[in-house]
């Protein structure tokens, strides 16, 4: 799904994992996609260079998989490796989501990549939540 810069977004991420995952994924698993889902756009919209994000949701047996891909970032750094994503202290007033997606997905893959002539820039996340998450 496409979806554009609005006060909502999040809420729209929310809503399309739990239609498209109803009754067919544990309620614990859908909870922790939607969550993911609506993180994930956010962070998209807050440091990607244009208005426009996809968000793809999938089933893979009993897991639910959300990858957000974005146009480039509007800094060089782009998205930081999974290892580093942590949960800063509660003094810090944001930056808590990629932490956050680390501790309720049981696998996170960062993929980057530019078109041939190297004008357009884009990154994906994916996340894999399933049943059997410790």
């Amino acid at each position: 799904m496409r979806l554009e810069r609005r006060a909502e977004v999040g809420r729209r991420a929310r809503d399309a994992v739990s239609e498209h995952c109803a009754g067919r994924a544990a309620d614990e698993v859908i909870e922790r996609a939607r969550f993911v889902a609506s993180e994930l756009v956010t962070n998209a919209f807050e440091h990607c260079t244009t208005g426009i994000v996809t968000m793809d949701v999938s089933l893979a047996g009993e897991s639910v998989v959300v990858t957000v891909t974005s146009p480039g970032p509007n800094h060089p750094r782009g998205i930081p490796p999974v290892n580093a994503w942590r949960i800063p202290p509660a003094t810090n007033p944001s930056g808590r989501g990629l932490g956050m997606i680390r501790l309720v997905a049981d696998e996170v893959i960062v993929d980057a990549g530019q078109s041939p002539d190297g004008v357009h820039r884009w990154q994906a996340v994916t996340v894999f939540m399933s049943p059997d998450h410790d």
